[in-house]
C-alpha cells in the first residue's frame, strides 16, 4: 500500500481534483504513516520522500507555504510531527522554527469557556473529536522537546473535556462534536452534542490517544487517565463492531438502517489503535485478535490490486463536518449522503499504520525506542522525560563530561552522541551554534532522572563557565576564554545570549528539571539575568531621539553596533531583535525603562516589515546542492523581515563574503544566497499575538499598534 501511494503521488500529496498541494492534515496523516514505514523497514526511500514533501512547504526562514496562522485551524497542526522528526534527524533550524510556529498557534488557539480548543476560528466554542488527533500528538511531542510540563496538563484537559461532554452513558460511544455555547442548530439544546456517532471521529480520537501515550511521561498523574479513557472507548467501539464483517459502519450504532455502509477509514483507525494499545499494554491483549481479524476482513472486502500491482482501498467517506456553508446538520442522512472516495488519504494512512502495527504485534515488538538504542545528539533534547533515566541517556551524558573543556564550557559543532577520548588541548568553550547551554539542559534532565552526582558536578562547572564568561557589563562574548576579533563582541547573533538568559530564567523560575541546582547557583543566575537585561537595554540602538532595535553583535566597551564576518555588517537585525523582545517580555513586573524598550522595538519591527514578496527555495540543477533561493513578488504573502537593515533608513542590506554590498539578493554568490537566512517571518507572531497579550497585561491602554497593526 505504501509503495502504491508513492507510485501515485511521487511528487506531491494532493488529489487530482485539487488545484495545488496544500499544508493539510491529510498530508500530515500520510507522512506519519510513511514515517512509520521508514522506521519499520529501514528503507530510506520513505524518509527521502517525507523530506521532499515537507521541503515543498518549509522555507529557509521556517515559514510554511500555504499555512495560515490567523485561521486558528487545528487541521493545520498534524504535519508538525514530521517537522520535529526532520529537526531531530538533520539539525536544520528551519524545521524547528516551522514547528515552533505551529506550537505558537496552539498557545493562542481560541478556547471555550471551559478551556477547550476551538476546532477552528470559524467554529466558535466547538470541540470536535477530530481535533484531538490534529493537535494533541504534536502538542505532546513538542512539549517533551522543550520540557513544558504545564502543557501536558492542558493536553489531558483537552481529552477530558471531550470525553466528559460527548460520551453517551448507555453505549459509551462518543458523539462527533460538542458546542459548549449550545447555539449551533446541530447541537442538542441540553447537552450541546451533535446527534450521531460518526465512526471516523472516534477513530481520530483513538489514534490520538495511542500516539500521545507513546511520548507521555510515565510519572505524570494524567497518564493513567488517558489509558483509562482509551480502554473505555475501545470497549464501546469493539461492542459496536458488525459481527458479520468484523468492521464498522459509517454511523456506528445503526448497522441495519437503510443507506448506512461499512466504512474503511474508521475501520482502519480502530484496527490500528486496538493493535497498538494491546502491544503497549494499554489494552487487554485480546484486542490484538480483534484487530487482526478485522484487518483480514477489511483486506478481503475493501482492498483490490490492479493489473500493474497497485493496491487500492475503497469505501471511504470523503469528508464530514458540522455547520459551515453549505450547512451540515449532522443528521443520519447527511453522514450517509457524503461522497465516497477510493484511495482517500484518511484511509490509506491508517491502513499502512494498522498493517505495520499488526506486523509488530506478531513479532512481539512495541515499536518504541529501546532503552539502549543509539540516539543522535540532534535528538537528545527531544526525548520523552522517562528516557533521560535510560542507559543511552547516561552514556551521552558521560560523553558530555569527556568533551567538557577545562574552562567548563563546550565547543560547537561536535556530535556529543559519539564517544570521545576527551577534549582537545585547544578546547575553547562557546555559546555559538547552541553550544554549552544545550549541554547544560541535557545534563540537568539526566541528573534529575538519575540522581547521579557526577552529572550535577559537570552541570555546576558549566554554570561557573557562564558566570565567568559574562562581562561585568552584562553581555556575553561568543567564546570564552576570549579570542581576538569580532567574537569578543557582545553576541546576540543566532539568539546566543538570549538562549543563555532563557536557561538562567528557567533555573530561577524553578523548572522541574533544575530542582537539584544549588541555591547559591540560583542566586548568581538571578544576578546574571539582571545584568544581562541591563546590557540589552544599553545596547538598543537610538537613531536621533528614537529607540529602535539591536544589531547582531555590539561592541563590548561602547555598546555600539559592531560588524562580524565580512557579510555581517553594522546594521539593525530583523531576526535577533525579535528574540530579544521575547526575552524582555518574559520579565515579571517590568520597569518603565523595559516597557519603553519593548514598545520602541515593536514600533521599529512594524515599520521594518516588508510586504508583497515571498522567499522561495526552488529546485535548480545548476545551483550548488540543487537548490536556489529566490525573492518572488506575491501580494498575498505574509510580512517578511530582512536579516540586516541599514541604520536610519531601514533599507535591507545584502553583503557577500568579499564585504561588498549588493543591491539585491540575486546579486549575491550562490553560496551566500542559499546558505544564509536573509529574510524570515520572524516578527509575525510577536506583532500579532505575543506583544498584544503582553501589552494588555502590563500597559493596558498604551498599545503602540492600532487594530490594523499600523503605527499610531
Amino acid at each position: 500500500m505504501a509503495l502504491s501511494f508513492l507510485a501515485r503521488h511521487g511528487d506531491s500529496i494532493w488529489y487530482p481534483s485539487e488545484r495545488q498541494a496544500r499544508w493539510t492534515y491529510e498530508m500530515g496523516v500520510m507522512l506519519e504513516a510513511l514515517r512509520q514505514a521508514w522506521v519499520s523497514s529501514g528503507d530510506s526511500e520513505y524518509y527521502g520522500y517525507i523530506r521532499k514533501i515537507v521541503d515543498q512547504f518549509v522555507r529557509a526562514d521556517g515559514s510554511i507555504r500555504t499555512y495560515e496562522y490567523d485561521t486558528f485551524n487545528l487541521d493545520n497542526i498534524p504535519g508538525g510531527r514530521q517537522l520535529l522528526m526532520l529537526y531531530r534527524t538533520t539539525g536544520e533550524e528551519r524545521y524547528r522554527q516551522a514547528a515552533d510556529r505551529l506550537r505558537k498557534q496552539l498557545e493562542n488557539q481560541p478556547r471555550t469557556p471551559s478551556g477547550g480548543f476551538w476546532h477552528k476560528k470559524i467554529y466558535p466554542n466547538q470541540m470536535w473529536l477530530d481535533g484531538l488527533y490534529m493537535a494533541e500528538p504534536f502538542y505532546a511531542q513538542h512539549s517533551g522537546m522543550v520540557g513544558d510540563t504545564a502543557a501536558l496538563n492542558d493536553l489531558v484537559k483537552q481529552f477530558t473535556l471531550v470525553e466528559a461532554h460527548t460520551r453517551d452513558e448507555q453505549t459509551g460511544l462518543l458523539y462527533h462534536a460538542w458546542d459548549e455555547s449550545r447555539t449551533q442548530k446541530w447541537a442538542d439544546p441540553v447537552t450541546g452534542c451533535s446527534p450521531h456517532f460518526w465512526g471516523r471521529a472516534m477513530g481520530w480520537m483513538m489514534m490520538a490517544l495511542v500516539d500521545v501515550l507513546d511520548v507521555f511521561p510515565s510519572e505524570h498523574r494524567g497518564r493513567q487517565n488517558l489509558v483509562e479513557m482509551l480502554d473505555r472507548l475501545a470497549k464501546s467501539v469493539r461492542d459496536a463492531r458488525d459481527p458479520g464483517s468484523g468492521l464498522w459502519y459509517q454511523v456506528v450504532d445503526q448497522p441495519g438502517r437503510e443507506g448506512n455502509y461499512l466504512e474503511s477509514s474508521a475501520s482502519c483507525m480502530f484496527i490500528y489503535a486496538m493493535a497498538k494499545g494491546a502491544a503497549q499494554g494499554y489494552l487487554d491483549s485480546s484486542y490484538t485478535q480483534v484487530a487482526s481479524s478485522s484487518f483480514r476482513s477489511l483486506c478481503a472486502r475493501m482492498v483490490t490490486v490492479d493489473h500493474e500491482g497497485l493496491v487500492s482501498l475503497h469505501q471511504t467517506c470523503q469528508g464530514a463536518g458540522l455547520g459551515g456553508k453549505p450547512y451540515r446538520d449532522g443528521s443520519f442522512e447527511y453522514y450517509i449522503g457524503e461522497p465516497k472516495r477510493t484511495n482517500d488519504f484518511k484511509a490509506v494512512g491508517p491502513f499502512i499504520m494498522a498493517a505495520l502495527q499488526l506486523e509488530r504485534n506478531a513479532a512481539g515488538e512495541t515499536g518504541l525506542r529501546k532503552e539502549d538504542e543509539h540516539v543522535p545528539w540532534a535528538e537528545a533534547l527531544l526525548q520523552p522525560p522517562p528516557w533521560y533515566g535510560s542507559r543511552e541517556a547516561v552514556r551521552i551524558a558521560d560523553n558530555l563530561l569527556a568533551y567538557q573543556c577545562p574552562s567548563g564550557g563546550w565547543e560547537k559543532n561536535i556530535d556529543m552522541a559519539e564517544d570521545s577520548p576527551g577534549p582537545p588541548h585547544s578546547c575553547i568553550g562557546t555559546i555559538d551554534n547552541g553550544a554549552t547551554y544545550r549541554q547544560l539542559r541535557f545534563l540537568a534532565r539526566v541528573c534529575t532522572s538519575t540522581g547521579i552526582e557526577r552529572f550535577a558536578d559537570s552541570f555546576h562547572r558549566g554554570m561557573e563557565y557562564l558566570f565567568k564568561a559574562q562581562y561585568e557589563n552584562g553581555g556575553w562574548p561568543q567564546f570564552y576564554p576570549l579570542r581576538k576579533g569580532y567574537s569578543s563582541h557582545i553576541t546576540f547573533n543566532d539568539d546566543a545570549m538570549a538562549n543563555v538568559l532563557k536557561l538562567l530564567q528557567d533555573i530561577v523560575d524553578g523548572r522541574p528539571e533544575f530542582g537539584f541546582v544549588e541555591s547559591g547557583c540560583r542566586a548568581r543566575a538571578s544576578r546574571a539575568i539582571q545584568k544581562g537585561i541591563e546590557c540589552i537595554l544599553r545596547c538598543q540602538v537610538r537613531v536621533g531621539d528614537t529607540l529602535t532595535a539591536w544589531c547582531a553583535q555590539h561592541d563590548e566597551q561602547t555598546f555600539l553596533p559592531a560588524p562580524a564576518r565580512s557579510f555581517e555588517p553594522v546594521s539593525l537585525s530583523g531576526r535577533e531583535s525579535v528574540g530579544i523582545v521575547e526575552l524582555l517580555m518574559r520579565q515579571q513586573s517590568p520597569d518603565a525603562r523595559t516597557v519603553r524598550s519593548i514598545q520602541a522595538a515593536v514600533r521599529w519591527l512594524n515599520r521594518a516589515k516588508i510586504r508583497g514578496i515571498r522567499l522561495e527555495r526552488v529546485p535548480d540543477p545548476g545551483a550548488p546542492k540543487g537548490i536556489n533561493t529566490l525573492l518572488l513578488r506575491d501580494p498575498g504573502a505574509p510580512a517578511l523581515w530582512a536579516r540586516f537593515y541599514e541604520i536610519g533608513t531601514n533599507r535591507p542590506l545584502f553583503v557577500d563574503r568579499d564585504g561588498v554590498e549588493r543591491d539585491r539578493l540575486d546579486q549575491l554568490s550562490a553560496e551566500r544566497r542559499n546558505n544564509y537566512a536573509w529574510f524570515g517571518e520572524w516578527g509575525e507572531s510577536l506583532l500579532s499575538t505575543d506583544y498584544p497579550r503582553w501589552q494588555k497585561q502590563w500597559v493596558p491602554g498604551d498599545n503602540v499598534l492600532d487594530d490594523e497593526g499600523a503605527v499610531r
